[in-house]
C-alpha cells in the first residue's frame, strides 16, 4: 500500500492525505465523524463480525484515552487488571451489537492495547498488508 494519497481539498490545491491514521486521537476522530479506517482484520469470520471487534476496540480506546496512561500489562507478574480492562466499554455497547463472543474480546482488547502503546498507524503496518481493512462507524445499518 502507498503511505499517502492525494487528495483535493476546498480551494483545489492537492493535499498529502495518509489513510491510516497516526494517532488513537486521529483514528477515534474520523471513527466518529463516520470516515472510512483503515484497520487490521481480527476475527476472519466475516465483515459483521469484524465490525463488532471494530466498535468495541474504538470504545475501548475513547474510554482509555480519558482515563490517561495506558496500563503496563506487559510486566512479567500476572495481572488480573487484563480481565477487566475495556469492562464499561463492553458493558456500553454489548447490547448493541447483540452481545460479543469472548474471542471478539479478546481481539478487540488486543487491537486497542497495541493501537494505543504503539500508535495507530504504526500497529496496523505491523501486521501483512493482506490483513489491512476498511471500518466506518456507520456500517452496516
Amino acid at each position: 500500500m502507498k503511505d499517502k494519497n492525494s487528495a483535493m481539498i476546498g480551494d483545489g490545491a492537492v493535499e498529502e492525505y495518509d489513510p491510516i491514521p497516526e494517532t488513537c486521537e486521529e483514528a477515534l476522530k474520523r471513527w466518529d465523524e463516520g470516515a472510512s479506517i483503515f484497520t487490521v482484520e481480527m476475527g476472519g469470520l466475516g465483515p459483521g463480525y469484524e465490525q463488532c471487534i471494530h466498535i468495541l476496540t474504538f470504545e475501548i480506546v475513547r474510554d482509555q484515552l480519558a482515563a490517561g496512561p495506558l496500563p503496563n500489562f506487559e510486566s512479567p507478574e500476572p495481572r488480573h487488571e487484563w480481565s477487566e480492562w475495556g469492562r464499561m466499554a463492553i458493558t456500553r455497547t454489548d447490547a448493541d451489537v447483540g452481545g460479543y463472543s469472548g474471542a471478539q474480546v479478546g481481539a478487540a482488547k488486543n487491537l486497542a492495547y497495541l493501537c494505543l502503546r504503539d500508535g495507530w498507524r504504526n500497529a496496523v503496518r505491523s501486521v501483512p498488508e493482506d490483513r489491512l481493512i476498511q471500518v466506518r462507524r456507520d456500517w452496516p445499518k
